[in-house]
């Protein structure tokens, strides 16, 4: 059998964005951490990978065991994991949903200089393209470095993406050196 994480990983992603798109994080990730310790029960367990239960039965059982409201959608999941005998894998699910939500929720603080203070729109579109590059929300602080001559240097945590005139200018110089 394949390993229970890359069974979880596809279910654990439509979740995710199932719950993204409807700003659902946190009743689904309580409803995922929920069903995910129940799971871990014996007798949670033995129901589950029980040939005497049918599996729309597990699905209902553990859907009642798990909330007295289940996220919009919630039901769904079980129906559609039980169907295909997946909610074994509910632990290794939850794990996953956990680790893109807090991917998700992340805010990295950016320091951006510029030679010239940015028009609203064009920072606008450079926070855009730095949360997609780094995959998070982005909280920036523009600075205006006339040193820097032209371009931009953007600093994120320990990252430093430097596309400044003078640093090409310097190392323009170093090359006719050398």
């Amino acid at each position: 059998m394949a390993d229970l994480t890359t069974l979880a990983r596809p279910y654990a992603r439509a979740a995710f964005e199932y719950a993204r798109e409807r700003n659902a994080l946190p009743p689904w990730r309580n409803f995922l951490l929920h069903l995910s310790e129940l799971v871990a029960l014996a007798p949670v367990r033995d129901l589950i990978t029980s040939p005497a239960v049918k599996r729309a039965e597990r699905a209902e059982l553990l859907g009642e065991l798990a909330s007295e409201h289940p996220p919009s959608g919630g039901a769904n999941l079980l129906r559609l994991m039980a169907e295909n005998d997946r909610l074994q894998v509910l632990p290794a699910l939850a794990a996953e949903f956990m680790r893109l939500a807090a991917m998700a929720e992340t805010t990295a603080k950016v320091v951006i200089e510029t030679a010239v203070p940015l028009e609203k729109a064009h920072s606008e579109r450079l926070i855009e393209a730095l949360s997609r590059r780094l995959d998070c929300k982005i909280e920036a602080h523009f600075e205006v470095v006339p040193e820097i001559i032209g371009g931009v240097v953007i600093r994120a945590d320990d990252h430093v993406i430097d596309g400044s005139i003078a640093t090409r200018l310097r190392r323009l110089a170093r090359a006719m050196v050398a």
